[in-house]
């Protein structure tokens, strides 16, 4: 999912410089969004394993 992120990211890049200033809010939003759910699943796939145990 971060590669697919670190896309949106790139393209929010682009746009942000945009003429029209709804597409250029839309894409700094986007870019804050993106980068914010980044670095959670960054903070994931770094934090200790914990194991699950589901009752059945």
């Amino acid at each position: 999912m971060i590669p697919h992120h670190q896309g949106g990211v790139r393209m929010a890049q682009a746009a942000v410089r945009s003429e029209q200033p709804q597409v250029s809010r839309m894409a700094g939003a986007i870019l804050t969004a993106q980068k914010a759910e980044i670095d959670l699943m960054r903070r994931m796939l770094a934090a200790p394993a914990v194991e699950s145990r589901i009752a059945t």
